[in-house]
């Protein structure tokens, strides 16, 4: 304790010796942020799956409100991960959303650079050189 510090340092885990960690925490800052936010996340784990969900019924299970959804859908449909098809089911309109397989190679790769950092950080939480 220094200049009457009352307070200790905290023991902070070492990285020496981690550099294949701090070569995968490089990566996942790449991660794709369209996908890493929260909502469009759910969305794409909701129809991730299932062949398509119609718009009502992802609306009905994830409570979010048409406008926050048509956003988030609307994000999703312009990087090509979600296709949504409007038809109507006799006068009533209807949206069809589905992942397209750009949808689902960037969900897999989300979860594997996932994987990947929790696996990085596993060695410096047991304190493994």
């Amino acid at each position: 304790m220094q200049n009457g510090s009352r307070y200790r340092k905290s023991r902070l885990p070492s990285l020496a010796g981690h550099r294949e960690m701090a070569s995968d925490l490089r990566e996942w800052v790449m991660v794709d942020r369209v996908i890493h936010e929260p909502a469009r996340l759910l969305i794409i784990t909701m129809l991730y799956p299932v062949a398509s969900m119609d718009f009502l019924r992802l609306r009905k299970v994830l409570e979010y409100t048409p406008g926050n959804l048509s956003s988030h859908l609307a994000k999703l449909e312009a990087v090509g991960y979600v296709a949504l098809e409007k038809k109507f089911k006799g006068k009533y309109p209807m949206t069809i959303c589905s992942l397209t397989r750009k949808g689902r190679a960037a969900i897999a790769d989300y979860a594997e650079r996932l994987k990947s950092l929790s696996n990085a950080t596993d060695g410096v939480i047991q304190n493994k050189p």
